[in-house]
């Protein structure tokens, strides 16, 4: 008789924390994510587009500007409960050309590193959200055997 009472307590409690374990990761990674966007969005208004011009000239990821972009990003990610030695995730400010998204800086890589060598392709989500002058985020997504969330905010100067 105990049994069929624990059965019948474990089958009511699985009936009840399953939904509402599903429902809660929803609202728990739109939280996440929209924590993303905004450490993004901080990131944009807090740099200036000018110094980004000058660590995007050649030569740029050796001056000032590209130290002050990166003290900046990392002060931002560690503020947020990032991790600054994490070579993989963390705060970057990339730049659309003509052959893809090029890496400026990174709150993790230091001046040189060859990860600056690398494209950055937007997963799929935040590729449709990034049009001129919007920002966004992704859900949860799958990259190289990680589950990721991702979001970005342009850099806009004054003029538009």
């Amino acid at each position: 008789m105990a049994a069929i009472s624990a059965a019948a307590v474990v089958v009511t409690l699985l009936t009840l924390v399953v939904p509402i374990y599903m429902q809660n990761r929803g609202a728990l990674t739109d939280l996440h994510a929209e924590r993303l966007l905004t450490v993004a969005r901080s990131a944009a208004v807090t740099i200036p587009p000018d110094s980004l011009d000058a660590v995007a000239a050649r030569g740029g990821d050796r001056g000032p500007a590209f130290e002050f972009v990166r003290r900046t990003l990392k002060q931002l990610w560690v503020a947020n409960g990032g991790n600054a030695s994490d070579l993989v995730h963390g705060i970057a400010i990339v730049r659309q050309t003509e052959t893809g998204y090029v890496y400026l800086a990174h709150s993790s890589w230091r001046a040189g590193s060859p990860q600056y060598a690398t494209r950055w392709k937007p997963p799929r989500g935040l590729a449709q959200e990034m049009r001129p002058g919007r920002s966004g985020h992704t859900g949860i997504y799958a990259a190289e055997g990680a589950r990721l969330i991702s979001a970005g905010a342009p850099v806009v100067r004054d003029d538009g």
